[in-house]
């Protein structure tokens, strides 16, 4: 293609006009004092451009005056707009886009259509007066996606790469006093074909802009290197700097600082263009995630012994291997625990600040989360120095993602007359855009120690264009390269795939060989999910070469918006008009936009637990410790145990000292003894692993793992005594069966043959007779065996009763029916035999279910009933206190719990299913009067309390359509579909799904009032 009468942002071959070299960001300071501080607001060097600009929107850039950038244009009637921020989240001007693959805009690389949205951008500042007689940079941290920057109404540059950082330098425009800087942004470029990230696409100055000034004599950039000796033991620190304008009469000073901040060694050095020393420091303290040290590098540029300028870096010494496959750190192998992560802000789009990227940090290392793929491009450079700082590992990724280029046809380069199909990873024309983008992500971020694998890019097939990209990294630096799409290519050092089911990841591991594999992204993290993430974790840590992996995604993209009714809500994909559009698929994370923990969240933190207790011994009252820290031990943490009883505490004890190396275990002795048992009550040993001081993330007391046992006691107390029995009357009352036992009483309905009414003490307990319940909101995760429940038309099953009768005895009324359930259209789903027993222990039902379809799994089964207003306190002894379900339960463990109804919802902003309990034993729902209704498990039963329906979840499209409703829905069920992670991977594996031919589900219900009996006395007397 010729690219010489190409407009700016249509070629491609145009990778900027005027930026400077790329290179590591750092503040000059006049002293070595102030770079130590790192307070880059107090260097007289440093100005801020931040702020409120001046701002104007058009739908296309030629429609920009040519002159808005001169200091006389009359900037009256423009708008005001905040710098970093994208302009779509004024939400006055464009569209914020949701789009995964498909390109916001035709396919036709390098072009970009004609209506391409323009942000003008111009703000007055004064120079400084430290600035004069020096050199002054303009840096922008990131543009989307194109700009020129103009000074004073002069052009200086053009630069492009949305996540990209660029640097310009405006010494020869500027003026002593008011000076004007104005931007040119447009929304789509050339590069826009590189940036097809699933993320919402906007555009304007989203990152930092800052000014800084150097001197004749400067810092141009900084090479370190922070290695370790073959023995991991002597830190081996090589270092480069580059200067200007350095001449003999000037000289480098290098300062190295232990991380305690004590001076340990220094150098002086005469100044050149380029000054490489090294330095070695014995028996160093070597930096990893979990142990993240960090010397200090001072470096100040010097002449007569007085400072002319100094930066300050920090220095991590460590080394990266792959031995036979082993992916390591310091001589040892390492698994990474980690997620994806997008720069995400409900209110602010893609810009983030600091309190936000702290946040993240904060809440991941809480969850023992260890690592970070930076999806899909460089985050801040701040987020950065925080990931060394506080100890975590990136993949650090380059900006690029042409996921939406898979039907790309174009001219074949041997015969024009024909089109073939390629991609924009094979264009030669986009070969330089490639280089260039991972010369930038290199050369911003070579220093960071927590940077231990470089990545290509995301989702752009594979082609020659990433071998070059491959080729400057492998020249340029010795750290590992993967990208997932390239799968094994040979220009690769490790190999990666995406949401491989965990069963096949042996095979995979196999294949990779001497190269360790990596899952960059899986257990898709979308709405109530990630049940499938311990079966991973179990994988991963058994095979060698297997490295890790990281979920998709850390946080839900959703943003903000104001409802009518003076609430808050949260939008995604087409809730704004946008096209294309991909839904709901931007909240996909475990984190909610505010970032409030979902459960999937503690699933993760379970299942990454680095420590846990193993191989218990009750009769000797000891149990192994394990640490599954690399490099630490386990000094940071105290334990606590108790021995419950149906979930109350009958014993508990301290280990005080839990002194175990990284890697092993070791035996202690809890000193508990065995409880004698009592018949219906079960018996658990509970060991809390928490901190035993206060950390960054977190204060002394918080949990870092946990591990429960159940315990067998011999059964020699008494268990509690049986209620009395007294026989019950029955009569007809019009469509329903009565059945009287002193105050309660229960009826069923003749036309349905299930329960209508439960009085207990004159208060009628129920507000809607039970229902069966097939049905589910389809999580995000049912998107393809939905499809199987719809073709069913399982959303509009009914009930049919077959038969019903009753037999009286003298303490018991049996009632039995026989039930057909289907839906129109279709052969009948189930058929069902349910017998209740009703008698002084309450209603006993015993239901026999036969599946009659051919289908792979139902969504559940179970009786659903609205429950009286003012019915909303809740215990349970099962598992919690957070829902969890047949696969997704590992986080939750057996103990007695208390909750609101309201507390029992998981808003996911898709409203879908969610708030099961499962493995619960007996639960009880009651008035603040105290009265209220038991379900009994024989021997156990799932179940959820609502304000909402089934229907409620399944007709809502977003969270904030659902109304509360008085009554409370109370959801009993045998089982449920499991809840994996296939809204983007492999549908839910085959021991988590309800594909039983026949099973048989038993449970009780009795009304009682809380002050008179325990929940605890109404289990025991059934058995």
């Amino acid at each position: 293609m010729d690219m010489t009468n190409l407009r700016d942002w249509c070629n491609p071959g145009l990778l900027h006009r005027n930026r400077l070299p790329s290179r590591t960001p750092f503040i000059p300071y006049p002293t070595e004092a102030m770079a130590a501080e790192e307070l880059r607001a107090a260097s007289p060097y440093y100005k801020s451009l931040n702020g409120e600009w001046n701002f104007k929107w058009l739908p296309r850039p030629d429609a920009a005056p040519d002159n808005f950038g001169d200091a006389a244009f009359d900037l009256s009637g423009w708008d005001r707009i905040d710098v970093p921020s994208c302009w779509q989240m004024t939400y006055k001007y464009d569209l914020p886009i949701y789009t995964n693959v498909n390109y916001p805009i035709p396919l036709d690389p390098p072009f970009v259509p004609d209506e391409n949205p323009t942000g003008l951008y111009v703000r007055d500042f004064t120079l400084p007066a430290t600035f004069a007689g020096r050199r002054t940079h303009i840096r922008f941290e990131g543009v989307d996606s194109a700009f020129y920057v103009y000074v004073n109404g002069v052009e200086i540059g053009y630069s492009k790469g949305a996540h990209m950082p660029s640097e310009f330098d405006l010494t020869e425009h500027l003026i002593p006093g008011r000076n004007r800087i104005a931007l040119k942004v447009l929304k789509f470029s050339d590069g826009t074909y590189l940036e097809d990230q699933d993320m919402w696409r906007m555009g304007g100055l989203w990152r930092e802009v800052y000014l800084l000034s150097f001197g004749a004599v400067s810092f141009a950039d900084i090479n370190l290197r922070g290695d370790v000796d073959d023995a991991y033991s002597t830190g081996l620190l090589k270092c480069s700097v580059a200067l200007r304008g350095a001449s003999g009469e000037y000289t480098l000073k290098a300062r190295l600082y232990d991380p305690a901040g004590e001076l340990f060694c220094e150098g002086e050095y005469p100044a050149a263009e380029t000054v490489a020393f090294s330095m070695q420091v014995p028996e160093a303290l070597l930096w990893s995630a979990e142990v993240p040290n960090l010397y200090r590098l001072s470096l100040t540029v010097c002449k007569d012994s007085e400072v002319v300028e100094a930066i300050s870096s920090d220095v991590g010494f460590r080394r990266i291997e792959i031995k036979k496959g082993v992916f390591m750190i310091n001589g040892r192998a390492v698994k990474l625990y980690g997620v994806n992560r997008h720069d995400t802000n409900p209110d602010t789009g893609h810009t983030v600040s600091m309190e936000d990227m702290t946040r993240d940090l904060v809440e991941m290392r809480r969850h023992n989360i260890n690592a970070i793929r930076t999806s899909h491009y460089i985050n801040d450079p701040r987020f950065l120095t925080l990931c060394d700082r506080y100890g975590f590992y990136v993949i650090d990724e380059c900006d690029i993602e042409t996921h939406g280029d898979q039907n790309l046809m174009l001219p074949d380069p041997e015969d024009p007359t024909k089109l073939v199909k390629t991609t924009i990873s094979a264009l030669p024309m986009y070969a330089s855009s490639y280089v260039d983008r991972a010369e930038r992500m290199y050369l911003r971020d070579k220093n960071h120690p927590c940077i231990i694998m470089w990545s290509l890019g995301n989702e752009s097939s594979e082609g020659k264009n990433h071998e070059l990209m491959a080729e400057y990294l492998h020249r340029v630096d010795d750290r590992p390269v993967h990208y997932e799409r390239a799968y094994d290519a040979p220009y690769l050092d490790v190999v990666s795939r995406m949401y491989t089911h965990y069963k096949d990841v042996p095979a995979e591991c196999k294949k990779a060989g001497n190269r360790p594999f990596f899952l960059c992204e899986y257990t898709h993290a979308m709405g109530n999910s990630n049940g499938d993430v311990m079966d991973y974790i179990r994988v991963i840590n058994a095979i060698p070469n297997m490295m890790g992996a990281c979920v998709w995604e850390w946080a839900d993209h959703g943003l903000r918006i104001d409802l009518p009714d003076g609430r808050k809500g949260f939008a995604y994909g087409g809730d704004f008009g946008d096209k294309p559009n991909d839904g709901n698929f931007c909240v996909d994370g475990l984190v909610s936009p505010d970032r409030e923990a979902r459960s999937g969240l503690l699933e993760v933190k379970k299942a990454y637990e680095p420590v846990f207790a193993e191989d218990l011994d009750a009769d000797a009252g000891t149990v192994y410790i394990r640490n599954r820290y690399v490099f630490s031990d386990l000094s940071h943490l105290a334990a606590h145990w108790t021995v419950t009883e149906n979930g109350m505490i009958i014993a508990q004890g301290i280990i005080p000292s839990l002194s175990v190396p990284a890697g092993r275990r070791r035996k202690f002795d809890l000193g508990f003894e065995m409880p004698e048992g009592r018949p219906g009550c079960e018996y658990f040993l509970d060991i809390s692993f928490t901190l035993n001081h206060d950390l960054w993330f977190e204060d002394r007391g918080y949990e870092i793992g946990h591990t429960q046992f159940a315990l067998q006691p011999k059964v020699t107390l008494p268990g509690f005594p049986a209620p009395t029995g007294e026989a019950p009357t029955t009569h007809v009352d019009g469509d329903r069966f009565v059945i009287t036992l002193g105050d309660t009483s229960y009826a069923f309905s003749l036309d349905t043959g299930l329960p209508c009414s439960i009085e207990f003490e004159g208060k009628e307990l129920l507000a809607s007779p039970f229902r069966f319940n097939v049905w589910r909101a389809p999580i995000d995760n049912d998107v393809f065996v939905s499809k199987e429940w719809y073709r069913e038309h399982l959303e509009d099953y009914t009930s049919r009763l077959n038969s019903f009768a009753f037999l009286g005895k003298k303490d018991r009324v049996i009632v039995s029916g026989s039930f057909t359930l289907g839906a129109h259209t279709r052969m009948p789903l189930l058929r069902a035999a349910a017998e209740w027993e009703i008698s002084s222990a309450g209603m006993s039902c015993r239901i026999d279910v036969d599946r009659l379809a051919d289908m792979y799994t139902i969504p559940r089964f179970g009786f659903e009933v609205l429950l009286a207003p003012g019915i909303d306190n809740v215990e349970w002894f099962g598992k919690g206190f957070h829902e969890n379900y047949l696969d997704k339960c590992h986080s939750a463990t057996v103990g007695r719990y208390t909750a609101k109804v309201a507390e029992m919802t998981e808003h996911y902003i898709f409203p879908q299913e969610n708030g099961t309990r499962s493995d619960v034993r007996f639960a009880g729902i009651t008035a603040k009067s105290g009265i209220g209704l038991a379900i009994l498990g024989d021997p156990r039963f799932c179940f959820s309390t609502h304000h909402y329906t089934t229907d409620d979840f399944f007709k809502a499209k977003h969270d904030h359509e659902l109304v509360a409703r008085q009554e409370t829905c109370l959801n009993i069920d045998y089982s449920q579909h499991g809840i994996g992670s296939g809204s983007c991977g492999p549908r839910a594996d085959r021991p988590y799904v309800l594909d039983e031919e026949h099973f048989c589900f038993k449970f009780r219900i009795c009304p009682y009032a809380a002050e008179d009996i325990s929940l605890d006395m109404l289990f025991a007397a059934g058995k």
